[in-house]
């Protein structure tokens, strides 16, 4: 059973968002709870996807991608934050990324035939489903034209808008890290973000990152 501040959690979700709470409540019985403890695997890269969908309650996790013979640190998850939904209804789906545990971890698993059942009762549960699958194209067709460009500067903004959580980043493995996500040098980094702090574009306090708004956003 979830406790009424996981229910929560799972209700921010944008696959919940804006459901009847009893609705939610429902959902959240039909749900598995899985631990993962520090350190362990939670999705494979290119292993076979178990059919389903998580969303992390509790803990925190790290997303990492390999690149160039070296894994590169995508994203940093926390409560609320979905995962598994791009090999959902799927044949055959295999984990596009890895996903492992640097803090202990506590899911709510709903597998896919379970979620399916869900839609069928509540359509608005599907059709929440397909808004936020929407946005992550969009979301990811800006983010290719980005790192297409040559600009290592909109290659950070554009990183800060996919990782920020309540308008800052930490840094846990530190600048070389983000260097290696983005694909830039350590000295490219620094220079670029000297640039955007003296733009007014972001600030900075030791590893951590607060990207700043501009008026007319």
């Amino acid at each position: 059973m979830f406790a009424a501040r996981e229910l929560k959690l799972i209700s921010e979700t944008p696959l919940f968002a804006g459901l009847d709470k009893g609705f939610v409540s429902h959902a959240a019985q039909c749900a598995e709870e899985r631990s993962y403890a520090v350190g362990e695997l939670i999705l494979r890269e290119g292993g076979d996807a178990d059919s389903g969908l998580g969303v992390l309650l509790f803990g925190k996790a790290q997303v990492h991608k390999a690149a160039g013979g070296s894994r590169v640190l995508v994203s940093v998850l926390e409560p609320p934050t979905m995962m598994g939904a791009s090999c959902l209804f799927m044949n055959e789906a295999h984990a596009a990324t890895e996903v492992r545990a640097v803090k202990p971890c506590r899911l709510a698993f709903l597998r896919e035939d379970t979620l399916r059942l869900l839609m069928r009762e509540n359509f608005a549960l599907a059709e929440n489903y397909m808004r936020y699958l929407t946005g992550r194209i969009r979301f990811l067709t800006e983010r290719i034209e980005s790192i297409g460009s040559p600009g290592a500067a909109e290659k950070l903004m554009n990183y800060l808008a996919l990782n920020a959580r309540d308008g800052k980043l930490t840094l846990p493995m530190g600048y070389k890290s983000l260097a290696d996500a983005l694909c830039v040098s350590r000295a490219s980094l620094y220079r670029v973000l000297e640039e955007l702090e003296v733009a007014g574009r972001l600030r900075r306090e030791g590893k951590t990152l607060y990207p700043v708004k501009s008026e007319v956003d």
